[in-house]
């Protein structure tokens, strides 16, 4: 499946190549199924219609966007968010689609060197395309959007799609300042370091940032994940262009999952009614 999705990709890398550019933009994959779920005891939320689905998800990211310097994790090396990079996204859960409010920032953090406080000697490199909410004064405001049928006050939290790459002792290479790293690089299905795809849900309506952290909550990772980037190299594609390349991607992909599936539940329903042969 994963490789006829980076088929699909390189054809369209192809497709819009031009003359290499300042700014480079990405299509970066991602497949795999969500867990059971989970959230912390005594506050776990339920009932939450996301568990055990397969998942493909597709971005168009560019190095165009607007860098914002974070202070530094740890006090060391470098953070930043770069609004408005991801250019557009499809996230498909199962049947339920995953979209973006007119409150969404469209971020990546990019951290360089981070030390981590309860190990000084552990240092981190970090890529992340995350959404979640905002607070102005005391409203709320999502980022995300669901179509899946949430219990009233239930509502998707955030997504964090993270790639990094942790040593003990020594700064990692992963990524180097805060400048926007090559994609291919850090999507690289063999590169090191450690991957995580997960779904946040919580429900009510917080009026701050420490009533929003208390909310009950479930957590849905992604397992066997599987990802990968390809560049366009022109500059930023027009919007109806990247538009139908994650539209594509993601079909393509579902339909690769279900296929995958139906052969998977026909191989147990063989196995199910095969003879037995005597020794």
């Amino acid at each position: 499946m994963f490789v006829r999705l980076a088929a699909i990709a390189a054809a369209a890398a192809l497709t819009l190549a031009a003359a290499a550019a300042a700014v480079t933009s990405w299509v970066v994959l991602a497949t795999g199924t969500t867990n059971a779920g989970a959230g912390p005891p005594g506050n776990t939320l339920a009932g939450v219609p996301f568990a055990n689905l397969p998942v493909v998800a597709a971005f168009v990211v560019t190095s165009a966007g607007n860098p914002v310097t974070l202070p530094p994790i740890g006090g060391t090396g470098s953070a930043t968010r770069d609004d408005q990079s991801v250019l557009d996204l499809v996230i498909q859960v199962g049947p339920w689609t995953i979209g973006r409010t007119a409150a969404s920032t469209r971020s990546v953090f990019v951290i360089d060197n981070a030390s981590n406080p309860m190990n000084p000697a552990l240092r981190t490199d970090q890529f992340s395309m995350s959404d979640g909410f905002s607070f102005v004064g005391s409203s709320f405001f999502p980022h995300l959007t669901t179509d899946a049928p949430l219990a009233d006050g239930v509502f998707l939290s955030s997504f964090n799609f993270v790639r990094s790459h942790t040593l003990s002792g020594m700064e990692p290479d992963f990524i180097i300042g805060s400048g926007f790293p090559d994609l291919l690089g850090i999507h690289a299905p063999a590169g090191p370091g450690t991957r995580s795809f997960t779904f946040n849900f919580r429900q009510d309506n917080p009026t701050s940032p420490a009533e929003h952290a208390a909310l009950p909550q479930v957590i849905f990772g992604v397992i066997g994940l599987e990802f990968a980037a390809f560049e366009l190299e022109s500059a930023i594609p027009e919007p109806g262009t990247w538009a139908l390349l994650v539209a594509g991607f993601a079909m393509v992909g579902a339909a690769a999952r279900r296929c995958r599936s139906a052969i998977a539940s026909r191989g147990v329903q063989s196995a199910r009614i095969a003879p037995r042969v005597a020794p």
